[in-house]
């Protein structure tokens, strides 16, 4: 075409697998190679539940010879392929004759295969609330292993129905390191169960892998379960559902059951018409490495994915069933208070804390709570840390945490506050830029930057409060939402707080007239209470007068365009304009 832009014209199913592979070709092909998957695919095949399951569906001998023959047509296809055995002791040599000369087959073939803990009675352990019960469970596990002469894969776990990986149940990894020294891990869960959007996040040094079904559960295990029998596992092998993930991801850990390699053997099937498949009509090369060694060529590959999201466990259901039932999210805070350093969030949020419908930790002084900076410095110590830091609420009481400085205009930061708290409400401190400035920077720095050509500076750090407005409104509501001009706090906090009240419509009113008192020597207010010089409100400790007129007329100058965006933008959303504003 006239405009000399390449392009690759298609049509049909897009879901159809032989459009998939034209359309990653065409990426590759149109951006010169920058767009694409490398044509190395790891495979890793977990089977849970070995020595589970109810008797009738579980493995006899004949079963496990099927099983030792396919691994080895595995191999000859994938070098160094091994099927990883995820094993609970504590069922070993349950059901029928058939079904326990089954055990024992798998146990004398345990050279075979390599092995994981599994928990010795398949117990979730996010219901253990001790760790040292929990390491009791794995090391009866792992002394069966030791007396069975069964290998274990060097730190490598998986927990039932991934119970205490996402959310994290701390105990369960703690567990882990001091009884099989566990570097790896695998789940379903993170950040969701859609299968599209697995990923995986290390936590304690613990790499969690994002693991993948293969449309195979515990309850399918006869083609008549299966939907549409043999014909329906064949199409979600040869360019489904099946294949499509091995085809989209680099790194494949598949989850399959001890079930599913008996009675029909549908495992056995499915992965042999899969390989054949791939191998068939791609030129994708299957590989196989360890656990330890696939984690970190996939954070190799996705290092982005080392920091982990912590979601709020209650919205979604799967979430919340393999959660402690002693934690709730009612413990996590419905107030968030924001804004640039020296506007008055910390006073706010300590202010705050002296209504009796405020919560903090354990016996601290409503006076000296601060921000947590969970989102920030400690996000890595996990939703448990945070939600310690705070009492879970009773009825009409509200959690109240608080953030200030440059993180507040970061993306980032925001969304790891929405995801965690989408439903809290959000109080906007604004404080006049110059003051800002001020705050920031002294005269002499003030004034070199008036007269330089540029528009940027540590001075102006945080006072873009368009684009931290807009950061936030991205993800939050506008109702949920105040924003207090910190010029009105400093002169009439009483009337502030009763705003704030209102907003957060909190069951109970008080009069802040009583909990606050003007300090005439200091000419701001302090608690009534105390002596006024640890909490009082120091935000303007620099007076405007301190600012020559010259240098401030300038300074209004390099943020007139900040000035009218803000404007434009603050009467959008019908809020009041700040009196250092509506000039």
């Amino acid at each position: 075409r006239k405009d000399g832009i390449q392009k690759v014209w298609m049509g049909g199913d897009p879901t159809m697998w032989v459009n998939w592979l034209l359309f990653l070709d065409s990426m590759f092909y149109l951006s010169k190679g920058s767009i694409h998957l490398p044509l190395e695919r790891y495979i890793q095949v977990d089977i849970d539940d070995i020595f589970t399951g109810k008797s009738g569906i579980r493995l006899t001998h004949m079963d496990v010879t099927s099983l030792i023959n396919f691994q080895n047509w595995m191999v000859n296809r994938i070098p160094g392929f091994k099927f990883n055995l995820g094993f609970s002791s504590g069922y070993y040599q349950r059901g029928t004759p058939a079904e326990q000369m089954g055990d024992r087959c798998l146990v004398g073939n345990a050279s075979r295969f390599l092995w994981f803990d599994h928990m010795p009675t398949h117990s979730q352990p996010h219901k253990f609330d001790s760790e040292a019960l929990l390491v009791k469970q794995m090391e009866s596990n792992r002394q069966f292993a030791v007396d069975h002469n069964m290998s274990l894969v060097p730190g490598y776990a998986v927990s039932p129905h991934h119970s205490g990986v996402y959310p994290v149940h701390e105990p369960l990894f703690e567990a882990w390191k001091k009884v099989y020294n566990i570097s790896v891990t695998s789940t379903e869960g993170y950040p969701s169960s859609a299968q599209k959007e697995r990923r995986g996040f290390v936590f304690r040094d613990i790499m969690v892998l994002p693991r993948q079904t293969c449309t195979l559960f515990t309850t399918i295990n006869r083609f008549s379960e299966y939907r549409n029998g043999y014909n329906g596992l064949r199409a979600t092998a040869t360019g489904g559902a099946v294949f499509q993930t091995v085809l989209s991801n680099k790194f494949s850990v598949f989850m399959t059951h001890m079930s599913n390699y008996g009675s029909d053997r549908l495992a056995n099937q499915l992965l042999k018409m899969l390989v054949e498949f791939v191998r068939k009509w791609t030129n994708i090369q299957l590989k196989t490495v360890s656990p330890i060694r696939l984690a970190r060529l996939y954070f190799q590959s996705y290092p982005e994915d080392v920091k982990p999201l912590w979601k709020r466990p209650c919205a979604n259901p799967k979430h919340k069933e393999i959660w402690s039932p002693k934690k709730s999210c009612n413990a996590l805070p419905s107030v968030f208070i924001l804004g640039p350093v020296k506007s008055g969030v910390t006073v706010l949020h300590k202010w705050l804390m002296a209504h009796p419908n405020t919560l903090m930790k354990g016996n601290a002084s409503r006076l000296s709570v601060s921000s947590t900076n969970f989102f920030t410095t400690n996000y890595l110590k996990g939703l448990d840390w945070y939600m310690d830091q705070f009492q879970e609420p009773k009825d009409g009481h509200v959690v109240v945490d608080s953030m200030s400085g440059a993180a507040v205009a970061n993306l980032s930061v925001a969304k790891r506050v929405y995801t965690l708290l989408p439903h809290c409400r959000l109080i906007f401190m604004l404080i006049h830029p110059i003051r800002l400035a001020q705050s920031l920077c002294q005269d002499k720095q003030l004034k070199e930057f008036v007269t330089s050509s540029g528009d940027t500076h540590k001075c102006l750090e945080g006072s873009d409060y368009t684009l931290e407005l807009q950061t936030w409104l991205r993800l939050y509501k506008p109702e949920q939402i105040m924003v207090v001009n910190n010029e009105e706090f400093v002169s009439n906090p009483v009337k502030v707080l009763e705003n704030v009240q209102l907003f957060l419509k909190l069951s109970r009113k008080i009069d802040y007239s009583q909990v606050l008192t003007l300090n005439p020597s200091l000419g701001y207010f302090c608690p009534a209470a105390s002596d006024g010089q640890p909490f009082c409100h120091t935000v303007h400790t620099r007076s405007k007068a301190t600012l020559d007129a010259t240098t401030e007329r300038l300074l209004y100058q390099k943020l007139s365009g900040q000035y009218t965006r803000l404007k434009h933008f603050v009467q959008s959303l019908n809020i009041p304009l700040p009196n250092w504003l509506a000039v």
